[in-house]
Parts: structure tokens; sequence; C-alpha cells
């Protein structure tokens, strides 16, 4: 029989149940997965991420949120 621990951070929204999690994916690939779940817990998407290309995404979420928060509103922010 093998066993094996599995660490999952969860994002959750506290008024709508809606939860993000981030953890290992889960066919053991070594990747990272994001998965969005709904308040009654199906799955809403996800998205695997490579160790190599983790520390951009990162990077890229950063630089999202510092100009979202710089800008009067979010409607004004440009994806791209």
């Amino acid at each position: 029989m093998k066993y094996s621990l599995e660490i999952v951070y969860k994002v959750c929204n506290d008024d709508t149940g809606e939860v993000i999690e981030v953890g290992p994916d889960p066919d053991g690939l070594r990747l990272v997965e994001i998965r969005s779940l709904t308040d009654d817990g199906e799955l809403g998407g996800n998205i695997c991420v490579t160790e190599e290309a983790l520390p951009l995404l990162i990077d890229a979420l950063q630089r999202s949120l510092t100009s979202l928060q710089s800008r009067d509103t979010a409607e004004h922010f440009v994806t791209g």
C-alpha cells in the first residue's frame, strides 16, 4: 500500500463559497495546478504550469495587481 501527502492552498470567497486551489497536478507530472471551484464544488476551470513557467506567471499576476491598483477603476485594465 502506498500513501502520499499532498498540500493544497485554498483561497476562499467567504461570501460566495467559491474557491481557488493551488497545488500539485493530479497526474504527478511535477506541475502546479490552479483550479477554480464553484460554490457547489464543481470544477470551473484549471490551468497547469511548469516549474519554469511559474515565476513568470507569478510576475504577470503581480504586475496585473499593480496595474489594477494604480487605476481609478478596473474597467481601464488592459490585458495582453
